[in-house]
């Protein structure tokens, strides 16, 4: 029992430990070449209050070809410890593409009475990039959403993960509405080539005046070679300067005071703030409500929000009306009208109905239980005097 109690004190005095313990960087990346030759270092962080010793390996498909140069070393509180990491790689590799190898930093602790000794891990990655046989290509596009007018730069990231030199190479870009799924642009840039094991960023730039704004998807491939890529599709925002009601209450039920809930969304790629709805009810353009006003709020930029106003309806019927909105935002007002109903609570019984009937019932109850008793009772007597008549005339008889 003893040596499982300092088991489990051990296990809790190396968790904190180990959790002071940290690796820079935690990612290491190593591009391969045919009996390429290398090293790298890291670091070793403790952050803790007492110093530890530590050892470094490395697993994975290729830890083979990976030396750790130092054994364990002592590794002081609130200081660092550099490690060395050797690699020498052959002619080839069976495995393609970025390979992850695990880099551990082991620490271990023994009670020799005892002979309890436990090893935690701190974890960090080395990713070894091998290239494919022959050519192979890959890409990622990305953009950054603009105001109607500014430039959208379209940024192709590209990669020649192959064995072989990459030549014709073309970025295209096609640009889609789509709500209606209609080609609004389409552009190739000029061919070029690109070395085995580089990378590039090639940029396409669009005015975006010439799209106009609104939510856009664009879609995207790489020609090399007489090879056309994968497309991969990216949805971005030319901004605006509007503000919008994009969803709204279509009815409340009458009486009171309801809360209704917008959704307002701003158009602009640039944050809006103090913003206000006012809303009312009217019927054939005239109003039958107070204006009623939200609190301010800030719009973040292409942002939504949802904004509740509280509007007293007590004194509108059932039917049919307008509901009027007015954002009011940088010293513009925009005027918004939706259909709008006002309606019963769709409840047949109310709750003092129900309370009603049920009193009612019991009532009705009581009165049929204390009939039927009285019936049977007077039954009863009829059945006694008519069995005393039956024995009297018995005796007479007799």
């Amino acid at each position: 029992m003893k040596k499982v109690l300092n088991y489990l004190i051990f296990l809790l005095v190396l968790t904190s430990t180990v959790n002071a313990l940290g690796i820079a960087p935690s990612d290491t990346y190593i591009s391969f070449e045919p009996y390429g030759a290398g090293s790298f270092e890291i670091m070793l962080i403790n952050n803790g209050d007492e110093s530890v010793n530590a050892s470094v390996n490395l697993g994975g498909p290729f830890s083979e070809y990976f030396n750790m140069v130092n054994g364990v070393q002592e590794v002081k509180a609130g200081s660092s410890t550099k490690y060395i990491v050797e690699y020498s790689f052959p002619a080839s590799l069976d495995l393609h593409g970025p390979v992850n190898h695990d880099l551990n930093v082991n620490q271990e602790i023994t009670e020799r009475k005892e002979g309890i000794s436990a090893s935690l891990v701190v974890v960090a990655r080395v990713v070894v990039d091998v290239p494919y046989p022959e050519r192979y290509l890959e890409y990622g596009l990305s953009v950054e959403d603009v105001n109607e007018g500014e430039e959208l730069n379209f940024n192709f990231n590209i990669a020649n993960k192959g064995e072989g030199n990459i030549f014709g190479l073309k970025s295209n870009l096609i640009i889609y509405d789509p709500s209606t799924e209609e080609k609004l642009f389409e552009v190739e840039d000029s061919a070029s080539s690109l070395i085995s094991g580089v990378k590039v960023t090639k940029t396409i730039n669009v005015d975006s005046s010439e799209i106009g704004g609104g939510t856009f998807v664009a879609d995207s491939f790489v020609t090399y070679d007489g090879i056309e890529t994968d497309h991969r599709n990216i949805t971005f925002k030319v901004g605006y300067e509007d503000v919008e009601v994009i969803e709204y209450p279509f009815n409340a039920t009458f009486g009171g005071i309801r809360k209704l809930m917008f959704v307002v969304d701003n158009k602009w790629n640039i944050a809006i703030n103090d913003v206000v709805i006012e809303t009312y009810i009217e019927k054939n353009g005239v109003p039958i409500t107070e204006r009623s006003i939200s609190n301010g709020f800030d719009l973040k930029a292409l942002g939504e929000k949802n904004v509740p106003v509280y509007l007293d309806i007590s004194n509108v019927n059932q039917g049919a009306y307008q509901l009027v909105v007015t954002i009011k935002y940088n010293g513009s007002e925009k005027i918004q009208k939706f259909d709008f109903s006002v309606i019963s609570d769709k409840k047949f019984f109310t709750k003092e109905m129900v309370a009603g009937i049920l009193i009612v019932c019991l009532i009705f109850a009581n009165f049929l239980w204390l009939t039927l008793r009285k019936k049977g009772h007077i039954s009863d007597k009829k059945e006694d005097y008519s069995n005393k008549m039956d024995q009297l005339q018995d005796k007479l008889g007799k």
